[in-house]
């Protein structure tokens, strides 16, 4: 498995913001594309190590919707739910995802996640683009919990393979 990440950086006059990492994995795009989009996968690797999913459930297609509740380290629940905007599979998958808070939004994000695969390995590029954020204080740990979450991934596609 090879990783790199880079946050790129606002162009001034910009409100977005967003995230690319990249892994390679020794696993076919299918089972990848799978994982993501399969509840049965994500509540076996999704989230960051402090942060595991806890409850998941999907309807995998365009316009579908998905809710997840991750549990912290105190029992701290953080839910999120979006909405899948493109699938092709297994090639592309783009969700919306937004966090609420005392019901109102207040964090937005649309995550790209494209696999391409070569000789037996299958490179996964996350791209993430910020649409909104009213001082969700998760933002600023999403290249940590992004690495740690594909870290997990890793490890799940060794185990199932």
């Amino acid at each position: 498995m090879t990783t790199e990440a880079t946050m790129p950086e606002a162009p001034a006059g910009k409100t977005s913001r967003g995230l690319r990492m990249s892994r390679t994995f020794a696993a076919p795009r299918e089972l990848i594309f799978e994982a993501f989009t399969q509840e049965q996968h994500l509540l076996k690797w999704w989230g960051p190590r402090d942060y595991p999913v806890a409850e998941f459930s999907s309807d995998p297609r365009p316009g579908g919707a998905f809710n997840m509740c991750m549990v912290g380290p105190n029992g701290e629940q953080a839910r999120a739910m979006g909405e899948y905007e493109e699938l092709t599979p297994p090639e592309r998958i783009v969700t919306r995802t937004w966090i609420e808070h005392e019901g109102r939004k207040i964090y937005e994000s649309r995550c790209t996640v494209t696999l391409k695969e070569h000789a037996g390995y299958t490179r996964l590029v996350v791209q993430t683009e910020v649409l909104f954020d009213d001082n969700f204080p998760g933002a600023a740990g999403a290249e940590e919990g992004w690495g740690q979450t594909l870290d997990k991934l890793g490890e799940y596609l060794v185990s199932v393979r």
